[in-house]
């Protein structure tokens, strides 16, 4: 396991913090490469959005590597321990959070919108709230401990699912009378439910910061 550049249980905390802020600034980045995919119909953002994954997926390792190193190193008291227990499951929680991007973008190259008039408002509906609550998110996590801002955050998970549900409803609609599509119904119906995932993830990461500020 590699060793860390930390004298202190504060250096190595600070570092901690530091790597789960850079993965959820990449799933921010990913979030708007997304929305430009999506609006523009440019493959180029989405290929953008799956490769800030593998990003993600590189800091998650290194935050459980840290995480091992400082607890076997400085034997954090249960106030850090805490804080080094919620770091870790938030960077689980933006893995999984940039793996729904990245999946969103490989579906963005194949999906037919078109087929399905109506559809393409849902869609920009259901990136404007994942930018909107990754936002928040961030903020929270850079220090605003607002819990009006935490909650508005927590909500933006139930208007996602508000709208994948419009989604679902418009999307059967047309394919009762285009059962043809059924195939381009489902690739736009699971691009829209991992837009809720991401949402529930987010929505995780939110609870954690509750969890790691709890002693604070």
């Amino acid at each position: 396991m590699p060793k860390f550049e930390a004298n202190t249980i504060d250096e190595a905390l600070i570092g901690l913090a530091a790597a789960v802020g850079s993965a959820l600034g990449y799933v921010e980045e990913q979030a708007v490469a997304l929305t430009e995919a999506l609006n523009e119909q440019n493959p180029e953002r989405a290929d953008v959005a799956e490769e800030y994954y593998k990003e993600v997926r590189k800091i998650s390792g290194e935050t459980v590597a840290r995480s091992l190193d400082t607890v076997l190193r400085f034997k954090p008291d249960p106030e850090n321990m805490r804080f080094i227990m919620a770091s870790w499951r938030i960077s689980a929680d933006l893995e999984k959070a940039a793996l729904y991007n990245k999946e969103i973008a490989a579906s963005v190259k194949m999906l037919k919108i078109e087929r399905f008039p109506g559809v393409e408002n849902g869609i920009q509906n259901l990136c404007d709230i994942l930018i909107r609550q990754t936002t928040e998110v961030i903020l929270l996590y850079t220090g605003d401990d607002d819990q009006n801002r935490s909650q508005k955050a927590i909500k933006e998970a139930e208007n996602l699912n508000s709208v994948y549900s419009g989604l679902f409803r418009q999307v059967i609609t047309h394919l009762q009378e285009n059962p043809k599509f059924i195939s381009d119904a489902r690739l736009i119906l699971d691009t829209a439910k991992n837009f809720c995932n991401i949402g529930l993830c987010m929505r995780e990461i939110i609870f954690n910061l509750r969890y790691k500020r709890k002693t604070s």
